[in-house]
């Protein structure tokens, strides 16, 4: 039997690409599985706790990270110290622990595991990982997220802290998974030696039957994320919807807001036909049962650093899955998908509020055509962009990795 041991510095909830791997490697009888990840967020670690329960036969290994942990406070503390050296003497010390306080913490509980082959989500996890896998003479593979040099500034201390890491471990994995073609793109530039993978965060086709009845005259948009800021485009998108005169748009706004952001958002909107909501996150099967009553899924990316220029966020594949027209922002990473995929939705100019205008115009003047749109998007995800073909590359990356 092989051993797979999947670390991630976060909540399982907070990772539906790391789900969609247990749910996959959990149906494989001579496979066996064991998942170390952090909780610190009792309402996140409710959604887990579902999680765990559909998968009985995969080994579930927390790590308490709470803020009334000792442990944290203590490691926290030993990881900001060693900043303060770093930016005031120039010297990089620990780096692994610079970068995640969590470090140590992880790379003591791995110390205690046997497996066959290490995985790793996130990059606190990255040199963890590969230090134990090496140790112990085993394989070990890593899925970058995201771009994680191009997530700061080039002058950012974290920065120059992910350049050293990375350097230093990624030409030691014996595979490296992208999750975007254009991230896939940027690490074969920097490590061609070695083997790359991308393997995008599409989802099961949603099943979920239409339970919410909205207004028969509205157009129904929904944006999602785990954190609600005023860096994410919905500024854009809002002053759009502001500046549409027939009809009427609903947009409901799903994940953590404080007052403030909130208040700033609604502001935007002049046109009391549009009615804009605010809902606290849901959990993944929740938000599955949800997003099959809405029209338009909302991916309003800006750029604010390189990463979020050429990395597909989950939400882009959760929309298709849903079958919605798709609004998207033209990033790099976004438009080369557009393109790709015509006619599931249509693409505007970061910063162009009459674009967005003009595209939701067109669509609640013309319900056939957002059906048909919405019809491709739905066909799309049956036939191309969906888990149970996308999971097949990730057993074979780990097939390779074992070789």
């Amino acid at each position: 039997m092989t051993e797979i041991l999947i670390c991630s510095t976060t909540h399982l909830s907070n990772n539906p690409r790391l789900v969609k791997e247990l749910n996959t490697l959990s149906k494989i009888s001579t496979y066996k599985v064991e998942v170390v990840f952090f909780q610190f967020d009792d309402e996140k670690t409710k959604y887990d706790v579902d999680i765990i329960a559909r998968l009985s036969n995969i080994i579930f290994s927390p790590i308490d990270w709470s803020r009334k942990n000792p442990a944290r406070l203590f490691y926290t503390v030993i990881s900001k110290l060693l900043i303060i050296i770093h930016r005031h003497l120039r010297f990089s010390f620990f780096p692994q622990q610079q970068i995640f306080p969590g470090y140590l913490k992880l790379y003591k509980t791995l110390k205690k595991t046997k497996a066959d082959i290490y995985h790793g989500h996130n990059l606190g996890v990255l040199a963890a990982i590969i230090a134990i896998a090496k140790n112990k003479g085993k394989k070990c593979m890593f899925d970058a997220e995201d771009f994680h040099r191009g997530e700061t500034a080039i002058t950012d201390l974290k920065n120059k802290i992910t350049i050293f890491l990375e350097n230093k471990y990624i030409p030691q994995l014996d595979i490296l998974i992208s999750a975007s073609p254009l991230i896939t793109q940027e690490y074969t530039k920097l490590y061609p030696a070695l083997r790359h993978i991308n393997i995008n965060n599409v989802f099961q086709v949603n099943r979920n039957e239409k339970k919410i009845e909205f207004e028969s005259s509205s157009l129904k948009c929904v944006w999602f994320s785990q954190v609600v800021g005023l860096d994410r485009g919905l500024q854009d998108i809002i002053s759009g919807i502001s500046k549409v005169t027939y009809g009427k748009i609903k947009l409901d706004i799903i994940g953590n807001y404080d007052e403030y952001t909130k208040q700033n958002l609604l502001l935007l909107n002049q046109n009391p036909l549009h009615n804009i909501q605010f809902f606290k996150p849901l959990s993944p099967s929740n938000l599955d049962e949800i997003l099959i009553n809405y029209d338009v899924g909302i991916a309003s990316e800006t750029s604010p650093n390189y990463n979020r220029t050429i990395c597909l966020t989950n939400k882009i594949f959760q929309y298709v899955s849903s079958g919605l027209a798709i609004l998207a922002s033209d990033t790099l990473a976004q438009k080369k998908f557009m393109d790709e995929n015509r006619n599931i939705g249509a693409i505007y100019q970061i910063g162009n509020i009459h674009e967005i205008t003009e595209i939701l115009n067109l669509w609640i003047r013309n319900r056939d055509l957002l059906e048909e749109i919405k019809k491709t998007s739905q066909r799309l995800s049956a036939e191309q962009l969906n888990w149970a073909l996308e999971r097949t590359k990730f057993l074979n990356a780990i097939e390779y990795a074992l070789r």
